[in-house]
């Protein structure tokens, strides 16, 4: 891909515009329910950048991931946007889009080819896989991890040229910044032995070399000490603080995470490409693939392994990209298995330049190979970006809205309660009451440990007057949860609805109790539930005294 006429500030300076333009559409886009609330409405974000919210960053943990970062970036939005959804949009657009210019630039360092550096910047900018990680406000930690290991890449390659310490102190500086936006990062410091390999050539293209004896790779290990050092540090807290969020062994034994993995990672190569049935949510499932599938996945991964292996010598940015995307995948693959997903489109924000390195400098030579005219190359690229914009532009407005994102998610995985939970909620909150029904019922037939959606079929019922069956499930709820406060105030107010007034009593005293215990006694539902009390006692002629203690209804 020749572009003789064109500097490299004007190149990148393309790429990102393009790469705004093709996503522009979500500054039209609302938030959605899944984790939006968690994090823009956040106490802390909602107060913008103080000392508070900046020392909170720093200590505060969201399922025992650090964050530090995004949550700094989300109170910046706030206090230049307020709660304005396009706002948080822009920020995450800009970002993504700056991150598809540094990355040629970068490439391009490393490479000294303009052609193929361009294509990679170009796959990574409008590739579907990552319409999830620019719409997705919540998925802010990619865009800032990645945008800071660009920038320790490029802090990088300034020591290997200039061999001043000053750079290995910005890539360590870099990587710190990374880590604090995404921990899953520690496997940078790899990623630089992969690097000194290919394209920087410290390692010797072909193995056994003087070059790569054992005494001279070591010496490029230790040379990155800092940086393992710090790995080691942000490995060690992250294992600790996630190990009671980790799934047992028991309840997801070693082979069927052993399977799952190498399935899931052929799914990602296959939706690399050919990305159709994205989704929000992959649901986790429990039990084994089958053996078909674990012996065919496994046998594809051995086989591009092997076949960057044996064709190192003429084109090593095959095995140069094929590590780097097992390699920058693995921490996400689910070895550690965590939380109820099985793989995210968001996953592949990093990992998927590995797969993209492999097409870019591939192409012109699988074109010299077949002898293709000069004309090709440019043809086929405008193809391959083309069809990436194309499927962009076909995923991006199912993030438009929670309605848009959980009916398709429903759509591409049927059997998904999470999905079914998110649309019957978003749903209900156009007001369709009725239809989200369906849904919550379909959320509980596929788990019915699923809290909220029992705690939303509740509600509907509530709305739709059904007090017998909006009481049951409720109830069903504290089955679950026996200690969570809104749900005893709402049954206290449905029982009352019925006129079973103790009923309505013992649970409206729960509420009180637990909101004194949780927000204390001036809290403005605190008092609502006292006042309710009193009013019960008046409406029923009962006598508090006539009720068992708080301990005992417990």
């Amino acid at each position: 891909m020749k572009l003789p006429q064109w500097s490299p500030l004007r190149i990148a300076c393309l790429i990102f515009f393009a790469a705004f333009s093709a996503f522009v559409p979500v500054l039209g886009f609302d938030f959605v329910s899944y984790d939006d609330p968690i994090y823009v409405d956040n106490v802390y974000v909602r107060q913008g950048l103080t000392a508070k919210g900046v020392a909170w960053a720093f200590t505060a943990t969201h399922q025992n991931f650090s964050q530090t970062l995004p949550w700094l970036s989300l109170m910046l939005d706030w206090n230049l946007y307020g709660r304005n959804p396009a706002g948080f949009h822009f920020t995450s657009l800009f970002l993504h889009s700056l991150n598809s210019a540094l990355l040629f630039a970068v490439a391009l360092a490393f490479t000294g080819r303009r052609g193929p550096s361009a294509l990679l910047a170009a796959l990574f900018a409008f590739h579907p896989l990552h319409v999830e990680s620019v719409a997705w406000v919540s998925d802010r930690k990619d865009l800032l991890a990645t945008f800071f290991a660009f920038l320790m890449l490029g802090a990088y390659h300034r020591y290997i040229k200039t061999g001043q310490r000053r750079w290995m102190a910005g890539t360590t500086l870099a990587l710190f910044l990374s880590l604090l936006s995404k921990p899953v990062m520690v496997i940078l410091p790899f990623l630089l032995l992969l690097l000194d390999f290919w394209p920087l050539n410290r390692l010797g293209r072909a193995f056994p070399t003087a070059e790569n004896s054992p005494a001279h790779i070591s010496g490029l290990a230790l040379e990155k000490a800092p940086l393992w050092v710090l790995t080691g540090v942000f490995s060690w807290v992250a294992y600790a603080g996630h190990a009671d969020y980790l799934a047992s062994r028991e309840s997801f034994p070693l082979a069927a995470r052993l399977a799952n993995a190498l399935v899931n990672y052929a799914i990602y190569v296959y939706q690399f490409v050919w990305p159709h049935g994205l989704s929000v949510h992959y649901p986790l499932t429990l039990t084994l693939h089958p053996v078909g599938n674990v012996v065919g996945a496994g046998a594809l991964l051995l086989a591009i392994t092997v076949a960057g292996f044996v064709v190192r010598k003429k084109t090593p940015f095959v095995l140069t990209g094929w590590l780097w995307f097992l390699g920058t995948l693995f921490p996400l693959i689910g070895l550690i298995k965590a939380g109820d997903i099985d793989r995210a489109d968001r996953y592949m924000y990093f990992p998927l330049i590995g797969l993209a390195l492999i097409v870019a400098w591939g192409l012109p030579e699988l074109l010299k190979i077949v002898r293709a005219p000069s004309w090709t190359l440019a043809a086929v690229t405008g193809v391959l970006v083309a069809a990436c914009i194309g499927g962009s532009l076909k995923q991006l407005p199912v993030w438009e809205n929670s309605a848009t994102l959980f009916k398709n998610a429903v759509n591409v995985t049927p059997q998904n309660p999470l999905a079914h939970n998110g649309l019957g909620a978003a749903l209900y909150e156009a007001g369709e009451t009725e239809k989200s029904l369906r849904h919550f019922q379909k959320t509980i037939q596929l788990d019915s440990g699923y809290f909220y959606a029992w705690h939303n079929l509740g509600n509907a019922y509530t709305d739709l007057q059904r007090y017998p069956e909006a009481i049951r499930s409720l109830q069903s709820a504290l089955k679950i949860n026996p200690n969570h406060v809104v749900v005893h105030f709402k049954l206290g107010k449905l029982y009352d609805q019925v006129g079973e007034g103790k009923k309505a009593i013992e649970h409206t005293r729960l509420a009180e109790f637990f909101l004194i215990k949780n927000y204390g006694p001036d809290f403005v539902k605190t008092r609502e539930a006292q006042t309710r009390l009193k009013n019960y006692y008046e409406k029923y002629k009962l006598n508090p005294k006539q009720f068992p203690t708080i301990v005992e209804l417990r």
